[in-house]
């Protein structure tokens, strides 16, 4: 008996589409049999990324819409992956297809045999549901084992939460629904990652705002949850976790943690060749900066000596008018000297002590990047028995 999780919102772009996709993407890439529903009849989100799969020209084709109005075909699904599959919220946007939903009584039976239908095939379904309170959220809710509400933080989306809680929380009081805070700043994070109560639900995680997924979703692209940024990959997966308790599913998310492993081994691995990279910079900066200011005064004090000196020659009496003069001319040309020496000493000693230094801060990252690779390696292989595990 598969397990059905409806993703919420009270307003529209709180990230709830993105959320659904990676969570099937993830599960779907852990072996766990996923069907994702796009119920935004709306904005037709999840169904935009998915649009190059769909059958052309073919309104009969399986769809949210089609099920509701009780058109075409009413059974199966679109494949995507192995483990993976997809009924878009329409498959042709015409005039004729774009009527509103509108509940009717006994329409409850619509989804309860849907659900009957795919029961059977797959172990989680994830509905993607239209923001704010809609009438085919009404249809669905009844079906929902798992409700997650999903919600910026913000004055409005609290307002929206409060909204749609009022029209639906009788259908909520007696199933399991948590509330997640999505595309957090790192400031609201600090805040809103120690809140676990105290909300209208139950919060379980907060997700941080991560501008690689939402570049990958600016262009309709979905990142492979396995490729994908270490912390994303982790809230994701803690929220699986947390959502689906059962023990089959606990067991397969398990092992697919050793993804998420390679993928933090790799963000450090790129972490400390960005730190080797940047330290070599720096020593060569400093070295040819020094390097600059003793050839600097090293020119300077020699063109001192030697206009002195040859001022002296020419007319003794432009500068000096005794030999005790020039004796304290030549002390001082003397000095002058000893003082550009001593300084070119000292520079040199503290470049090689500085480039030392920074060498062994060098030998240092490359040890633990050493380290970090020998770690990839056992990874892969665990990943290689993970994979042939997931395909068997």
């Amino acid at each position: 008996m598969s397990k059905i999780l409806a993703l919420l919102s009270g307003k529209g772009g709180s990230g709830k589409t993105t959320l659904a996709l990676s969570m099937s993407s993830m599960l779907s890439k852990c072996g766990i049999r996923v069907l994702l529903v796009d119920c935004d009849l709306s904005t037709n989100g999840a169904t935009y990324f998915y649009e190059d799969r769909l059958p052309e020209h073919n309104r009969n084709t399986i769809s949210f819409y089609n099920i509701i109005f009780g058109i075409g075909d009413q059974e199966g699904a679109i494949n995507i992956d192995k483990n993976m599959d997809f009924i878009p919220s329409i498959t042709q946007i015409t005039k004729q297809n774009t009527e509103t939903y509108s509940y009717r009584e006994n329409d409850e039976k619509i989804l309860k045999n849907m659900k009957a239908n795919y029961d059977e095939k797959y172990d989680i379904i994830i509905f993607d549901c239209q923001a704010g309170y809609t009438d085919s959220l009404k249809l669905i809710l009844p079906i929902v084992d798992i409700n997650l509400v999903v919600m910026e933080a913000d004055a409005i989306s609290s307002s929206a939460i409060r909204s749609l809680y009022l029209k639906i929380g009788d259908f909520l009081n007696d199933r399991k629904v948590y509330q997640i805070f999505n595309k957090a700043t790192d400031e609201e994070y600090q805040i809103y990652s120690k809140i676990s109560g105290g909300t209208v639900f139950t919060n379980i995680e907060t997700v941080k705002f991560d501008w690689k997924i939402r570049k990958a979703f600016s262009v309709a692209e979905i990142p492979d949850m396995e490729i994908t940024s270490a912390n994303y990959g982790i809230q994701i997966y803690n929220i699986c976790k947390i959502l689906f308790k059962e023990e089959s599913i606990q067991s397969r998310l398990n092992k697919y943690q050793v993804v998420i492993e390679i993928n933090k081994n790799l963000e450090e691995e790129k972490l400390l060749e960005n730190k080797i990279s940047k330290l070599k910079e720096e020593t060569n900066k400093s070295y040819k900066k020094k390097s600059r200011l003793v050839l600097t005064l090293g020119i300077t004090t020699s063109v001192i000596a030697l206009c002195s000196s040859f001022f002296t020659m020419i007319d003794n009496k432009i500068f000096l008018n005794s030999e005790t003069e020039n004796f304290l001319l030549l002390i001082c040309l003397l000095v002058c000297i000893l003082f550009c020496c001593a300084f070119v000493l000292y520079s040199t000693l503290e470049n090689v002590k500085e480039r030392k230094s920074q060498y062994r801060q060098t030998d240092l990252y490359r040890k633990q990047l050493s380290m970090i690779l020998e770690e990839q390696k056992k990874l892969q292989e665990k990943y290689k028995t993970f994979s042939d595990e997931r395909d068997n």
